[in-house]
Formats: C-alpha cells, structure tokens, sequence
C-alpha cells in the first residue's frame, strides 16, 4: 500500500475531510496525537525520527477515530485497532516467493478498492467483552461442524460469552472509498 504519511499530514487531511476550520486544526490534530498514542496504532515505518503511516495504518487510525469521537470507551476502541491491525484471512504473494499475511486494514482496503460493501462491528457480549465482527464474506471455506464443536468446547470449560447486547457498526467500506483518495491513493 504505497504512500506513507507523517500524523501531521494525516491529521491536515482527516481535518478537510471533516470540514475543520483553520483555526481548529491544531487541537484537532493533537486530539489525533492522543489516540495515537493511547491505543495500538503503531506506525508503518521510521524516517529518522519521523513515523510514516500507510493507508492501512491511516484507516486504523481513521475508524478508531470515529468510535472514540462517538464516545466508545478507551477498552472498546482499542479492542478495534487492535483488531485492524491482526492478521486477516487473506495472503498477499510475495515477488521472491512465499505468503505473507494482510493485515484486516489491508484486507479492508483490498475488499474497498475491488467494490465490496461492508460493516466492522463492534459487539458486547452478555458478559461485557467487546469482539470485533466484519461482514464480508470470507475467503476461507466455512467449516459449521468445526465451529460448532469450538463452540461447545469453550461453554463446556466456561467461557460462554453469552448473547450479544449492544452492536456499535462503522460503514467501513464507505469510510475506505472516501478516505483513499484524500490520501492520494485511487
């Protein structure tokens, strides 16, 4: 995912997409600074001592952005960026051969980019634990009596979450069609 980006130009961008004046462009981009800082949104790379973003680490920062801008609590938005950062489903082939595996962000991105439509979701449980869901349809074959019997194993040892109370939902592939120009990235 080729352009990298420093936070401030980051933060310049969000901030015309969010029709922020002028005047309010630097507590804007020091509130980006926070959450940057408070959850689990490491950088793409360094240049001296200058961290670069990717698109991928931009839309992590973008839709942790939106929860906690609606007030999602720090455990909650963390859980998502955390989320967006961990290993997809997906592989990208590398020119020297092998697998490496994409990021959810860059499988967001990836999806995004080829049309698909789809939501993240961020779900309680009965028991007050946060998951992350998407609703795209996955590449991977799905196996109903593996996960069933997943299912039973984890309540037969206790560990039943319980039903799902409260569901937070991120337009995410809107969010991706919208950001990646503003990034310079079609």
């Amino acid at each position: 995912m080729g352009n990298h980006l420093t936070l401030a130009e980051i933060a310049a961008k969000f901030a015309r997409m969010d029709g922020v004046e002028d005047d309010r462009h630097a507590p804007y981009e020091k509130a980006l600074r926070n959450l940057v800082s408070r959850h689990f949104l490491p950088p793409t790379t360094q240049q001296g001592r200058v961290f670069l973003y990717d698109s991928a680490a931009s839309l992590a920062i973008r839709l942790g952005q939106i929860a906690s801008d609606f007030g999602l609590p720090r455990t909650s938005v963390d859980t998502l960026t955390r989320w967006l950062s961990a290993s997809g489903d997906r592989k990208l082939e590398l020119p020297e051969g092998g697998l490496m595996g994409l990021s959810h962000a860059e499988e967001a991105i990836q999806r995004a980019k080829s049309g698909e439509a789809f939501n993240v979701h961020l779900i309680m449980r009965a028991d007050r634990s946060v998951i992350v869901q998407q609703d795209w349809v996955s590449d991977r074959a799905v196996d109903d009596q593996r996960n069933a019997r997943m299912r039973a194993a984890l309540k037969s040892l206790g560990h039943d979450a319980g039903p799902e109370i409260a569901r937070f939902s991120l337009p995410a592939s809107r969010i991706i069609t919208e950001m990646l120009p503003v990034l310079g990235e079609d």
